[in-house]
């Protein structure tokens, strides 16, 4: 029995996908669903709405006025024609009483039974005459009391119709679409940061995903080999299988290649799963939501313990600004090591706010008073604030 050298390694990788790293893609996602929804329910309040006010009411109760007008002249005119109807089928009824049988001979001799005859004939020709325009009268009645119905129906929805109430609920609705919209354009802002920082990333693993597919295909063609030469009946067979290994790998051994293979997909499937780890480190801090960071100026003013100045900050003030409120907060010693006054730090660092905190005051204090404890703010530091 085959016993195969390829190592039952985890289930197959799928290729790298940025919404997998980037949190923000969920969020967005659904943020847009719930605009979708908004937009629809707006959609229908305005109809609805443009639907009232095109509504004429007065035009309403004057067809509503006809209509019921028509429907009481169809029913005087049911009324007369069952009326006539009912006498037609008397009559009708007494002439056939005078009717003899067909074989009499009266039947086709007597002239008074010819005269019954013909006025039985008309009677019948007159009552068939009267039912269709009784059921042409009560279908058109149908018509008309369904027209009633639905005049009045609009008329008693136009009457209860809240037009204000519905307005406030459409303006309500269109300052949330826009908060959202608002919303989606930041959000969007973000994702398109993060799947920026994240690209060169996924490109790498894009590219040890093919490598280990690859080393898949290869450990598969390698193994069959193995088990043919497990199974080959005579060493005429086995050498050529051996032929067909070194021809394909370079070398004649099945199971020298297979272990070799699966070094080389263990080695890929680490690097890649290093890969994914720093992606989603990077795409969970990207996509945190900063209003606002206060820096610990001093930290930033040194370089491996030597006084640098501002510099780092410079360069930083700018990049930060651009994504939220800056905060920077000195001991009062900046100004000694600057050997300069607050307006001039204040200056260099525009536009983020800079805090100098008096003489024998900690940065730490009003570096945690500033942040509190608010969810989107962030302070960038060396320190850890043991002592708090």
């Amino acid at each position: 029995m085959s016993q195969s050298v390829i190592n039952p390694w985890e289930e197959p990788l799928t290729p790298p996908d940025d919404e997998e790293f980037n949190p923000l893609c969920k969020d967005l996602s659904n943020l847009r669903r719930r605009l979708a929804d908004l937009e629809k329910q707006e959609r229908e309040l305005a109809a609805e709405l443009d639907r009232y006010r095109k509504t004429d009411a007065n035009q309403l109760e004057t067809q509503l006025r006809e209509v019921e007008s028509n429907a009481a002249q169809l029913r005087t005119s049911l009324a007369s024609l069952q009326k006539q109807l009912e006498g037609l089928q008397v009559r009708l009824k007494q002439t056939e009483a005078q009717l003899v049988a067909k074989w009499n001979p009266l039947y086709w001799l007597d002239p008074q039974q010819r005269r019954l005859r013909q006025e039985w004939k008309t009677l019948r020709q007159e009552i068939l005459r009267l039912t269709a325009a009784r059921e042409r009268a009560m279908a058109d009645l149908q018509l008309a009391d369904e027209a009633i119905g639905r005049i009045r129906g609009i008329l008693d929805w136009h009457r209860a119709f809240d037009v204000r109430t519905l307005e406030e609920q459409l303006c309500q609705l269109r300052e949330e679409i826009q908060c959202l919209r608002e919303q989606e354009q930041n959000l969007q802002i973000r994702s398109d940061r993060v799947e920026k920082a994240l690209q060169p990333l996924l490109e790498k693993m894009s590219e040890i995903w093919q490598k280990i597919e690859h080393c898949r295909q290869q450990l598969e063609v390698a193994q069959r080999l193995e088990d043919r030469l497990l199974r080959a009946a005579n060493p005429h067979t086995k050498a050529r299988i051996h032929r067909e290994c070194e021809k394909k790998f370079g070398e004649s051994k099945p199971r020298l290649v297979l272990r070799e293979l699966n070094r080389r997909c263990a080695d890929l499937r680490r690097e890649y799963a290093k890969l994914c780890e720093r992606a989603s480190t990077i795409g969970r801090r990207m996509a945190r939501k900063i209003d606002k960071l206060i820096v610990d100026g001093c930290n930033l003013c040194f370089e491996n313990g030597a006084f640098i100045g501002l510099a780092v900050l410079k360069a930083l003030v700018p990049k930060l600004t651009e994504q939220c409120k800056v905060i920077i907060v000195f001991d009062a010693s900046i100004r000694g090591r600057l050997k300069t006054g607050n307006n001039k730090i204040l200056q260099d660092l525009q536009p983020a706010d800079v805090h100098i905190v008096p003489k024998h005051t900690q940065a730490d204090e009003t570096i945690l008073v500033l942040a509190r404890e608010e969810p989107t703010t962030f302070i960038l530091t060396n320190d850890r604030f043991k002592n708090y």
